[in-house]
C-alpha cells in the first residue's frame, strides 16, 4: 500500500522527534542565552563564535522538528528525517576521523556524544524502514526564476562545503569572519551538506510543506548566525568589519536567509498542489 504525503507518520517517528525536541531545546537556549556557562561545559570547550553558531544551528533544527510534529504528516517528516540523518551521520563520521583533535571536557561526555549522535543516526536509519511505503505524490513545480536562484544558491553552498572539508583553517581565514580549527570547520561543513540536500529536494520535487520547512531552517539559521556574530563581537571585539572575509560570509548568510523567505512565499502558491509525480 502506498501512503501519500498527507498520511500521518508512524507513531515511533513522532515520539522520537518529540524526545529530540525535549533534549536539544534546552541546549540551544543555553548556548544562546548563557554562552559563558554552556560554552565551556559543552562536549568540548566552545569559543564565543562557535557557541552562538551551534546555538542557532540547534534552534533551526528544533524549528524543523516543531513543524514536523505540528503537521504530523509525511511531507515535512521526510525533510526532518533526512536532514537529521545527514547531519548526525556527518557529525559522527567527522568526530570519529578527527577524534584525536577533539578535546572533550569530560570522559563521560565522549560516550554521551556518540550515544546521542550515532544513536540518532541508527534510530533514523531504522525509522526509514517504517516509512518505505510513503511517497510524495504532489510536488511544487519551479519556474525559471526559481531554478536560476536554486542554482546560484547551490553554488554558494557548495563553495563553503568544499572549502571547509578540504582546507578548513585557510578557507575560514579567507572567507569567514573568524578562523576555524580543522575539526570545527569540517564539522560545520555538515550544515552546508544539509542545505544542499534541501536544494536537491526542491529541485527534484518537494511538497509545499517540505518547502516551508526548508525555508524556515534557512531563515532561522542564516539570520541567526549573523546576529550571533554581532553579539560575539560586542563582547570580544575581534571582527574586522572592513575585511572581505567578514562581508563574504555575511552576504552568503543573507542570501541563504533570503532564499528561505523566497521558498516560504513560493510555497504559498501551492497549498493546492498542481503536480502529481511520485518522488524518487
Amino acid at each position: 500500500m502506498t501512503l501519500d504525503q498527507d498520511s500521518n507518520v508512524p507513531r515511533s517517528v513522532y515520539i522520537f522527534f518529540i524526545i529530540i525536541f525535549i533534549l536539544v531545546t534546552p541546549v540551544s537556549i543555553g548556548l544562546l542565552i548563557w554562552p559563558h556557562t554552556f560554552g565551556p561545559s559543552f562536549f568540548w570547550a566552545l569559543k564565543p563564535f562557535n557557541t552562538r553558531f551551534l546555538g542557532f544551528l540547534y534552534t533551526a533544527e528544533m524549528a524543523v522538528v516543531f513543524i514536523m510534529t505540528y503537521y504530523r504528516t509525511w511531507s515535512p517528516a521526510r525533510f526532518a528525517m533526512w536532514s537529521a540523518w545527514i547531519f548526525t551521520g556527518w557529525a559522527t563520521l567527522i568526530t570519529t576521523i578527527l577524534f584525536n583533535q577533539v578535546v572533550f571536557t569530560k570522559t563521560w561526555r565522549v560516550v554521551l556524544w556518540f550515544f546521542l549522535y550515532l544513536g540518532s543516526f541508527l534510530i533514523i536509519s531504522y525509522l526509514f524502514t517504517k516509512t518505505k511505503a510513503y511517497k510524495i505524490l504532489q510536488t511544487v513545480s519551479l519556474n525559471l526564476l526559481s531554478r536560476f536562484l536554486l542554482i546560484f544558491h547551490t553554488l554558494i553552498l557548495s563553495f563553503h562545503a568544499i572549502g571547509l572539508i578540504i582546507s578548513p583553517a585557510s578557507f575560514s581565514s579567507d572567507f569567514w569572519p573568524l578562523s576555524l580549527d580543522v575539526f570545527s570547520g569540517r564539522f560545520y561543513a555538515g550544515i552546508f551538506l544539509l542545505s544542499l540536500y534541501g536544494n536537491y529536494i526542491v529541485y527534484k520535487g518537494a511538497h509545499w510543506k517540505e518547502m516551508l520547512t526548508y525555508g524556515v531552517i534557512l531563515i532561522v539559521f542564516s539570520f541567526g548566525v549573523v546576529l550571533g556574530l554581532i553579539l560575539v563581537d560586542h563582547e570580544v571585539h575581534k571582527i574586522n568589519w572592513s575585511g572581505f572575509n567578514t562581508w563574504f560570509w555575511m552576504i552568503s548568510s543573507f542570501i541563504s536567509g533570503l532564499m528561505g523567505i523566497y521558498w516560504i512565499r513560493y510555497s504559498k502558491h501551492f497549498r493546492i498542489p498542481i503536480n502529481s509525480n511520485l518522488a524518487r
